[in-house]
Parts: structure tokens; C-alpha cells; sequence
């Protein structure tokens, strides 16, 4: 697939409503959202790269269920991962480093299973005058 999407108003890549699909080797920069599924079921979202997001580098959201998100990096998003609402996705071999808040995983709903996620809390650079 390998896209490239950057600065965009929302979200960079979003699947809504949709089942089946699969998001492979894209790259998500300096947009509200890297990648965001809402209400989508059995997609793979897999070896893909959020830099730079003002909110999540990944966003499981609302009724979404059996998603598998794997081998991802987020950088530099305010938050690396996000499962809200969402039910029986899969996390594995994720990679989360250098987001603007505390929450490099974070994930609210049931059954969520979270494999081999590596982290890395780095202080963010400051921007502007204090």
C-alpha cells in the first residue's frame, strides 16, 4: 500500500463502517489523528508509522471489534494507542515512544489483549518561549 498522508485537518487514514480491510506500510504525520477505525470490524492495520498527530498515532474507536493493530510505531502523537469503547481488538508488537501526554497505551473497554508493546517515555521538546 505504502501511502503517505501529512498534515491533514482529521484524521489521516480512517476505515468507518467497514469490515475486512487492511492498512499495510502507510505513513500518518502532523494530522488530528494517524489512523482511526470506528464501527469496523476484522481489519488489519499493520507495519504503519504516526508521527507528529495532535491526538492519537492510533485510535481503536467506538463498536469496533476483532481489529488486529501490529508491528506499528507511533511517535510523537499525544497519545500512541488508543482503544475507546471498542471491544476484543488485538495489540501486538506495537512500539510507542516520545507522545506529548502519559498515555502511551491507553485503553478503555473489554478484552483487549496487548502483546510484546515496547515503550519509551522521552521528554518532548519544548516549543517556544517558557
Amino acid at each position: 500500500m505504502e501511502n503517505t498522508a501529512d498534515n491533514n485537518i482529521r484524521e489521516a487514514f480512517s476505515v468507518e463502517h467497514s469490515n475486512g480491510n487492511s492498512l499495510v506500510a502507510n505513513t500518518a504525520s502532523n494530522s488530528r489523528e494517524g489512523f482511526q477505525l470506528v464501527n469496523s470490524a476484522a481489519n488489519e492495520v499493520k507495519s504503519n508509522v504516526a508521527t507528529g498527530n495532535t491526538f492519537a498515532g492510533f485510535l481503536i474507536d467506538t463498536g469496533s471489534t476483532e481489529n488486529v493493530v501490529k508491528a506499528n510505531v507511533a511517535t510523537g502523537n499525544r497519545d500512541g494507542f488508543t482503544i475507546d469503547d471498542a471491544f476484543d481488538n488485538t495489540l501486538k508488537g506495537n512500539t510507542a515512544n516520545r507522545q506529548h501526554a502519559v498515555r502511551l497505551f491507553h485503553l478503555r473497554g473489554l478484552g483487549q489483549p496487548v502483546e510484546g508493546k515496547r515503550s519509551v517515555q522521552q521528554p518532548c521538546p519544548r516549543r517556544g518561549p517558557v
